[in-house]
């Protein structure tokens, strides 16, 4: 009976001991499961950040096309301002040379 009431005291200490196990590897889980779940969130947030990102370059180089297209349209103006010019300064010399 000696025996027995031994046995059955070390095998209550080694459920005690497996349940206690359990609950630290449960513990565990759910430590590693929170930080799954915060790289999943950051993970997120990054490709949000990177979508962001490419739209940003996206919209610059549209704007980067506009710009060079405003400019060569300037560049066109421009010659054609200075040919206006050139054209007026001919008539005001051909209207000079008419009064004379």
């Amino acid at each position: 009976e000696v025996e027995m009431t031994q046995a059955l005291h070390a095998a209550q200490q080694r459920d005690e001991a497996a349940a206690t196990r359990l609950a630290d590897l449960e513990a565990s889980l759910r430590s590693a499961l929170a930080e799954v779940a915060a790289s999943r969130r950051e993970a997120a947030a990054a490709a949000a950040s990177k979508a962001e990102l490419a739209r940003v370059r996206a919209d610059a180089a549209e704007v980067q096309h506009r710009w060079e297209s405003a400019s060569a349209r300037a560049g066109e103006l421009e010659a054609q301002r200075d040919e206006l010019e050139a054209q007026l300064a001919e008539a005001r010399r051909s209207y000079s040379e008419a009064e004379a």
